[in-house]
């Protein structure tokens, strides 16, 4: 039976790194991020391989997460693993004196967008098989499994 994933995060850095691992693993794999070059390498990594689907947008968008959930349910009907790994960190280091319109992106991405990310997958993730949430890819332990609400 085929696995299914959705990695945020999924087109560059550690997301790409954990997507590729994963459908080396079999995973049919949902790799989601913001930017055509970096979707574009990784699919001409990965030409021809019918698993990778990568979905370009904005997680902080609900409509964006709406539509990607609702698209991984028409085609699977579950999701078994969802790892949280889009982040943003802004270009500007003057710390707490940074404008507050990228404070407000960093939040909106990474944080904001984590918990509704988790929430809009949750559903799918019920009708998953063993299904689980790496919520933090760079700890040793970094499963949290679900158990049916």
């Amino acid at each position: 039976m085929d696995r299914i994933a959705c990695v945020t995060g999924g087109t560059s850095g550690i997301g790409r790194g954990i997507a590729e691992k994963l459908l080396e693993d079999g995973y049919i794999v949902y790799a989601l991020g913001r930017t055509k070059s970096h979707a574009d390498e990784l699919e001409s990594s990965h030409k021809g391989n019918s698993a990778l689907h990568i979905v370009l947008g904005d997680i902080s968008d609900v409509s964006f997460r709406k539509t990607v959930f609702q698209d991984i349910e028409d085609a699977h009907g579950r999701l078994d693993v969802l790892v949280n790994c889009a982040g943003v960190v802004t270009s500007d280091t003057r710390g707490l004196m940074e404008d507050l319109s990228s404070w407000e992106k960093t939040f909106d991405v990474n944080v904001f967008a984590l918990v509704g990310v988790t929430q809009d997958a949750y559903s799918l993730l019920q009708k998953g098989h063993a299904p689980c949430i790496v919520k933090d890819p760079l700890k040793k332990s970094f499963k949290e499994f679900l158990s049916p609400v």
